[in-house]
């Protein structure tokens, strides 16, 4: 029988529970620590592969916000028709192009020293490692094949062995094709026995050593993931000076110190004039503390009196009655100029800033 045919029905008779494997308690049990190895080795490599990924997406989103940022200055978008081109507008091109630059460079900075780092001095060992515990299954595969094979043949021999028995015991002659049945199985058994032994101790030897060497590639593997840590927050701290230094000399440089809220309110109530418009940081100091009155005469400051200012006194009157009203009190206790007719109070000229003619008020 060849060996296809034999691992064939020795794993349908195994499926089927007809038969059961030998037994190898040494085997067993550092079979059972390897698998335990690889399982925690296989989330191990996962793991890593995650954390470079999720650094180097973490530094070039960070730059991606920095070059949006310069896209919708007026410095990445110059095709835009309305631009300004007052002081803030300089200082906000030059502040966006020196910040995408330093962000570029310190995340260039992180993938250089720490992505590689971790890729090379971390990753490779560990795909290595993985790859020497795959390469160890395969040859357990092949050892469990053998040990099948052996299992076979000795159950044949059994079986053989104890058909001659009966026969024996019974007192009928042995036939000499099935002597030489049970001597062909013997050898085959004894040669697969051989094997196997040497493979199994072959096997659990590097098992062994592949589940005690774990802990001396866990320490350096260790180590340079500490170090990976460490030269990313060196890099960090680094970039983190570099980014300070250019907001302060950005903020002692600058004259605006308007906050979003208040620019977002400015913006809402710009006035336009021509295609320039109007700088966000004038309307905060937009009321002066004092102001400088100048005494001028009213004609002076409305103009020659037309038929048309009439229409404008009513809506003013809202505002200046209580003016008037105080005039006209003024003007009845000191009983200057005026005169009473049935009830009614004549106003000076002065009072009536629409006409130069007298105009009656009834007295309350």
């Amino acid at each position: 029988m060849s060996s296809l045919r034999v691992r064939t029905k020795n794993k349908l008779m195994m499926a089927l529970g007809a038969v059961q494997p030998s037994s190898n308690v040494a085997f067993d049990l550092v079979y059972s620590d390897f698998e335990s190895t690889l399982q925690r080795l296989v989330k191990l490599d996962s793991v890593l592969k995650a954390y470079v990924s999720s650094l180097k997406r973490c530094h070039g989103a960070a730059s991606s916000v920095m070059v949006a940022i310069e896209d919708l200055s007026p410095r990445g978008n110059r095709a835009m028709r309305y631009q300004q081109t007052s002081a803030e507008s300089l200082e906000t091109n030059y502040l966006a192009g020196e910040a995408r630059v330093v962000c570029a460079d310190v995340d260039r900075a992180v993938f250089d020293e720490t992505c590689d780092r971790l890729e090379h001095e971390v990753l490779v060992p560990v795909n290595k490692w993985l790859q020497d515990a795959r390469n160890l299954q395969s040859k357990v595969s092949a050892f469990q094949m053998q040990k099948a094979l052996c299992d076979h043949y000795s159950r044949k021999v059994v079986v053989l062995r104890e058909a001659h028995e009966r026969r024996v015991s019974n007192g009928r002659r042995e036939k000499t094709k099935s002597t030489e049945r049970l001597f062909r199985n013997k050898r085959k058994f004894v040669a697969t026995s051989q094997s196997y032994t040497q493979l199994s101790e072959t096997i659990i030897r590097e098992l062994r050593a592949f589940v005690l060497a774990r802990d001396a590639a866990l320490t350096p593997l260790l180590y340079r993931v500490l170090q990976g840590r460490i030269i990313h927050a060196e890099c960090l701290h680094e970039a983190t000076n570099r980014i300070r230094a250019l907001v302060e000399d950005s903020l002692e440089s600058s004259e605006h110190r308007m906050d979003l809220g208040e620019v977002v309110t400015t913006a809402r109530g710009n006035e336009y004039a021509g295609s320039e418009m109007r700088p966000l940081a004038t309307v905060t100091s937009a009321h002066p503390d004092k102001f400088m009155v100048r005494e001028s005469s009213f004609e002076t400051f409305v103009g020659e009196a037309s038929h048309q200012a009439a229409p404008q006194l009513t809506t003013l009157k809202s505002a200046s009655k209580m003016m008037l009203e105080k005039r006209v009190l003024q003007y009845r206790s000191q009983k200057v100029g005026s005169r009473y007719h049935s009830g009614c109070v004549e106003v000076p000229v002065w009072l009536n800033p629409a006409t130069h003619h007298r105009t009656a008020f009834r007295a309350s």
